[in-house]
């Protein structure tokens, strides 16, 4: 059962991210990401619940909640860029989120071992395959640098998160929805706009908010039972996801050669993971 849900876990996720990117084309990816963040909030503390793992310690609320609002930009950003480029395209750029984690691990004295290099490499020069660069002279470049800062967003989210569920990984993700929904509520409020979101919207965006939870839940289970390096190379799978849920739903077609460097991307990151 644990394996079942490592693997669903990129599965589940690439469908909550691929159809979070076709709804940021009817309503702000801004209401997306709170709405979702809301609902993931209340699959996180159910979990929490369940497993009686919930405690409290008020530095790790502070930096989950930081690591909230990135999770917020970095999210609206990616869900932008989904709505825009192609579905393979932005996955793979994404997967440079990687970076920021590598670079906190330096920082501290942590250096990348030979796998990791590699994997590193074989990340960037997939990016840039991917990324065409006809498509970069035509002046079509506005998702692919989208894309990139979502990446570095969410890996210094990523960094946080970390960070504070070292401790009690239970509370750092409750603490990271609930302020994510919290900092949406507030900008809507000021703003005083719901994001083009109405009731025909709604239940769209509830059931991609569930395929999140979903999503979150088997990431969970999974790293009850399972080594956290190899759940974090399955799930980092998710750009393919991306580009067949792009090409079955989109006929968003990608070149052999940017079909190439996904894998390449893929195998990269996965190699970082567990190197």
């Amino acid at each position: 059962m644990i394996w079942l849900a490592l693997f669903a876990a990129p599965v589940v996720f690439g469908f909550a991210d691929f159809f979070g990117g076709v709804l940021s084309r009817r309503v702000s990816p801004w209401a997306v990401v709170g709405v979702t963040s809301a609902i993931s909030a209340l699959f996180a503390l159910g979990w929490a619940l369940l497993t009686d793992s919930l405690t409290w310690a008020g530095h790790l609320v502070v930096t989950g909640a930081l690591a909230g609002l990135l999770y917020v930009v970095g999210y609206a950003l990616f869900f932008r860029a989904l709505s825009i480029g192609k579905a393979g395209v932005v996955g793979a750029i994404v997967t440079l989120s990687l970076l920021p984690p590598v670079v906190a691990d330096v920082v501290r004295g942590q250096l990348p071992n030979a796998a990791q290099w590699l994997g590193i490499l074989a990340i960037g020069v997939g990016v840039v395959v991917i990324c065409e660069p006809r498509t970069i002279r035509s002046g079509s470049s506005t998702y692919v640098l989208i894309a990139a800062a979502a990446a570095m967003l969410l890996g210094t989210q990523y960094v946080l998160l970390d960070r504070a569920s070292q401790a009690n990984p239970d509370l750092a993700v409750v603490s990271q929805y609930v302020a994510a929904a919290a900092a949406v509520l507030v900008i809507g409020l000021v703003r005083r706009t719901t994001g083009g979101v109405d009731r025909e919207m709604m239940p769209r965006l509830i059931a991609v908010g569930i395929l999140f939870g979903v999503a979150a839940l088997c990431f969970a289970a999974a790293m009850s039972g399972i080594n956290v390096a190899v759940v974090s190379a399955v799930v980092l799978t998710e750009p393919a996801v991306l580009a067949v849920l792009g090409f079955a739903f989109k006929d968003e077609r990608l070149s052999l050669a940017q079909w190439g460097a996904l894998v390449v991307v893929v195998g990269g990151a996965v190699l970082t993971s567990i190197g």
